[in-house]
């Protein structure tokens, strides 16, 4: 035999708010508001939520999207650097510190945005931004590594 236990009883909702009953029974619910129906006049009342937009990251969308050009650029030189080696090796660098530059910002940025949502995880638009800042930083250290053997490789060959 199965004994079901009783919830508990909740604390009585408030009769009066403002000297004011409350007597409304809900209807629908559209995105912007809520429709309830007031039970002593049998009005339909339309209640506005009063909901947070969520902010945006990064916050000003005008800019282009932080680090896709020097996710491209790194990419070519990790090009350059299996065709030639001396101009992926120097873009390379370039590319190395612009990927380094960016990461000190997006983690100033992501540090300020964390103390004012405390325990909310970044937003996937961040989180996108630092994958795309880690990938041009391999892909830059890879064209340098690249360019550097390529470079040694013609070196001793001349000889």
């Amino acid at each position: 035999m199965l004994h079901h236990r009783r919830p508990a009883p909740q604390q009585p909702l408030p009769s009066q708010v403002n000297g004011v009953p409350l007597l409304a029974q809900f209807q629908r619910q559209t995105p912007d508001a809520y429709a309830v129906r007031d039970l002593h006049y049998g009005d339909i009342v339309t209640i506005p939520k009063d909901r947070a937009l969520p902010e945006p990251f990064p916050p000003t969308p005008e800019l282009p999207v932080p680090g896709v050009r020097v996710l491209r650029w790194s990419g070519v030189a990790l090009l350059l650097a299996v065709l030639g080696g001396v101009g992926g090796l120097l873009l390379g660098l370039f590319c190395l510190l612009a990927a380094l530059a960016g990461i000190v910002r997006f983690r100033r940025r992501a540090h300020r945005w964390r103390a004012a949502h405390v325990n909310a995880p970044l937003p996937a638009p961040a989180r996108a931004e630092y994958d795309r800042l880690r990938g041009a930083r391999g892909q830059a250290l890879l064209a340098i590594v690249i360019g550097l053997g390529i470079v040694t490789l013609i070196a001793n060959t001349v000889r």
